[in-house]
């Protein structure tokens, strides 16, 4: 699947500009603002890494930087003058320090206005996660529609059906269909050495087989042990499947949650699914430290017929709520909340009693 990353955080494009110190033909107070982002960053994600509680990584999440750097980010823009492609990447940094907030909505107008085709959409296309809500979808539709670069109208058409896939299925396969036909050779930007194509067809599987209310189609994989795990073996049993790595720092905090779930859960017909993409000597490692007793997989995601392929996860941690007849009731993009998945097993345990 590409390159997997974390839904909170913003490694790739850290990684992908810090190599490119001349992307975009930045000037020196992109690089000093930039620079001081990407530093304040690590430290929060340090921080949020090794805290030992729920509570203490709430109490954290007050000190994410990034709202006070979408402004000033958004300032620097305006001062160099919003036409410029130094202003472009500075707009496409805003996105990310605030995604899907008001300030984050200024830059991706600001990008839909003035730079369809400004290079530095490559940034904004080459990371995740994408902001996702109605400016996002203004900006991809404006770039399908009036972009003059063909590899960049591919791109923000397959970004657009994957923005859709879940509120609106039918236009998601339409566009995934036109991706299919018209833009089916060009390079993904988000996952170099994928095709468009490809992923649009793992996209169409997704819109007709693992959108909520549909039957989860069945995995098979190993655990640790050797052991063959089948999703259709917990039939029966409300079923929580999470995808995850070590790498991704918000998935390492969900694991004291998912002890307690499954404790609180274990004399419930319930069951806790990892989909875990490490290699399998850290994946020993993280059993043993992390104290997991529940069933968890390897699946090596740079493989094409991985589970995460097959069910087109696009980022870490991903979770879907199966009930006891194998129907997908709930799909998240990221931890919703421990409170909220409490509330939605509880509900699902209910219904499946007949409570």
């Amino acid at each position: 699947m590409f390159l997997k990353r974390p839904i909170i955080g913003l490694v790739v494009i850290v990684l992908f500009v810090s190599n490119n110190p001349a992307w975009c033909g930045q000037a020196e107070q992109v690089d000093s603002l930039r620079s001081e982002w990407i530093k304040a960053r690590e430290n929060f994600q340090h921080e949020l890494g090794i805290a030992a509680t729920s509570q203490e990584r709430e109490l954290l999440k007050a000190k994410n930087p990034d709202r006070e750097f979408a402004s000033r980010f958004l300032r620097l823009a305006e001062k160099l003058g919003t036409n410029s492609e130094a202003a472009a990447e500075v707009l496409v940094y805003t996105t990310y320090a605030d995604r899907n907030g008001s300030v984050g909505d200024q830059a991706l107008n600001l990008l839909a206005r003035d730079h369809v085709d400004s290079r530095c959409l490559e940034l904004l296309f080459n990371s995740k996660p994408l902001p996702d809500d109605a400016a996002a979808e203004n900006l991809f539709r404006a770039i399908a529609g009036r972009s003059r670069k063909y590899e960049y109208q591919g791109q923000a058409t397959k970004i657009l059906a994957d923005l859709l896939k879940d509120s609106d299925p039918d236009e998601a396969g339409k566009l995934y269909q036109v991706v299919i036909k018209n833009y089916g050779d060009v390079k993904s930007f988000e996952d170099f050495g994928q095709r468009l194509g490809k992923q649009a067809q793992r996209g169409l599987f997704y819109v007709d087989h693992l959108v909520t209310n549909k039957i989860a189609p069945d995995f098979e994989g190993k655990d640790t042990s050797g052991k063959i795990i089948k999703l259709s073996d917990y039939r029966g049993k409300i079923v929580l499947v999470y995808f995850c790595s070590i790498s991704c720092a918000p998935c390492h905090a969900l694991y004291p949650y998912w002890r307690s779930l499954t404790e609180r859960m274990k004399d419930q017909p319930f069951i806790l699914i990892g989909i875990n993409s490490d290699p399998p000597q850290k994946m020993f490692e993280i059993i043993q430290k992390e104290k997991i007793t529940w069933p968890t997989l390897l699946d090596d995601y740079n493989q094409p017929n991985s589970i995460n392929a097959q069910w087109y996860v696009q980022g870490w941690p991903t979770i879907f709520l199966i009930d006891e007849k194998g129907v997908i009731r709930r799909h998240w993009v990221g931890s919703p909340g421990d409170e909220i998945i409490d509330q939605q097993v509880q509900e699902l345990l209910k219904k499946a009693s007949g409570d």
